[in-house]
């Protein structure tokens, strides 16, 4: 939600704005915490973001914005150490699942000195999206890996090997934010 929840916001500076996401967006979403399931969906309809001028885009496949700027697409799980956050969770009709987290997008800019991949929250994983973004484009030299890395309740072997397939890459830039955890910083 932290990408989505103020897209009201920004939507009443910008006006008319093309948004790209997954179909799945609108789906109710909760964070199970001490016990009880938090609600975490988006804040407002799909009707009360397109008054403010959101003209949606819906797509389970990658969207070339730009020659240099694609959005990741929906994409599976691809390592076998990142784990889908058991304490995630979606409503489906009237029953809590784990969330199938099937619309964590990431954006994949091309750059002359490699990709640049900015993460939402990287449920599926920073290295699983890392992954997506080498195929969607067929380049493998990643430049820079830039936002939430959702490391914060993971195991210690997720935390361990994402840092060192992160360190084996060629002088990788790591910018960091949300989520991550003191854990997987230290």
């Amino acid at each position: 939600m932290a990408i989505v929840g103020n897209l009201a916001g920004a939507l009443r500076l910008c006006g008319e704005t093309s948004i790209h996401a997954h179909p799945a967006i609108f789906t109710q979403r909760f964070a199970r915490h001490n016990g009880k399931e938090i609600n975490v969906s988006h804040p407002f309809s799909r009707r009360e973001l397109e008054a403010f001028g959101a003209k949606f885009s819906l797509s389970r496949q990658p969207i070339n914005i730009t020659d240099a700027v694609i959005t990741s697409g929906e994409f599976p799980m691809l390592t076998s150490f990142e784990e889908k956050d058991k304490d995630l969770l979606a409503r489906k009709n009237g029953i809590f699942i784990q969330d199938p987290l099937d619309d964590d997008l990431s954006l994949i800019i091309k750059n002359d000195k490699g990709l640049i991949v900015i993460l939402g929250c990287a449920h599926r994983g920073v290295i699983t999206t890392i992954k997506q973004a080498r195929t969607i484009t067929s380049q493998n030299n990643i430049f820079a890996v830039i936002g939430g890395c959702h490391l914060f309740r993971a195991s210690n072997k997720q935390i361990e090997t994402t840092s060192s397939v992160i360190s084996a890459m060629d002088s990788v830039k790591l910018v960091i934010s949300h989520c991550i955890g003191f854990k997987a910083v230290a």
